[in-house]
């Protein structure tokens, strides 16, 4: 993820979920972050419509990752700002 190679990171964290026990609130997070960077590469090329589908994607994740810490203040930050962007109130 940090190299930006995200389609080899999505490869690395789909086949780690996979494992017996796999450690799914790091998995979770990672899987926000790839997906949170990727939207905001579709951004820079203005590819909004990208963009939003890995928002939402990140979102998804946010709620499972919730699940297991719901206590994350940076996760819950992430949550609230991703839905007042991808839904907001009118």
């Amino acid at each position: 993820i940090k190299l930006g190679n995200y389609i080899e990171a999505e490869k690395y964290l789909n086949m780690a979920l996979e494992l017996k026990n796999p450690p799914k609130k790091k998995l979770y997070y990672n899987f926000i972050e790839l997906n949170i960077n990727i939207g905001n590469e579709f951004v820079s090329k203005k590819s909004y419509i990208m963009a939003i589908s890995y928002f939402k994607k990140a979102l998804e994740y946010i709620y499972r990752y919730e699940e297991i810490d719901s206590d994350n203040i940076y996760i819950l930050s992430l949550k609230k700002e991703l839905e007042n962007q991808l839904y907001p109130k009118s």
